[in-house]
């Protein structure tokens, strides 16, 4: 996969900004490229599987990142970046 620009993280909607912080650039991006646009669900933490569609984009770890801080949270918007 090609890697990504480097952009200034300012410029990224404050959501995305928390995505790279928490993840890294390459994984927000890949799951801005998978699902930018849409409204999206992060499994709570207890339900993170390997099998969990974002599991297979941005990776299992990386998914459980997210969903130690967004797993409450009910479906929200992702921007498209």
């Amino acid at each position: 996969m090609p890697s990504s620009p480097a952009i200034p993280l300012e410029i990224l909607p404050p959501l995305l900004q928390d995505f790279v912080r928490l993840i890294g650039l390459e994984p927000t991006m890949a799951l801005v490229r998978h699902s930018g646009g849409l409204r999206i669900y992060i499994p709570t933490p207890d339900r993170v599987t390997p099998d969990h569609p974002f599991a297979h984009v941005i990776g299992l770890d990386n998914l459980r990142k997210l969903a130690e801080v967004y797993g409450a949270v009910e479906h929200f918007q992702l921007p498209k970046a």
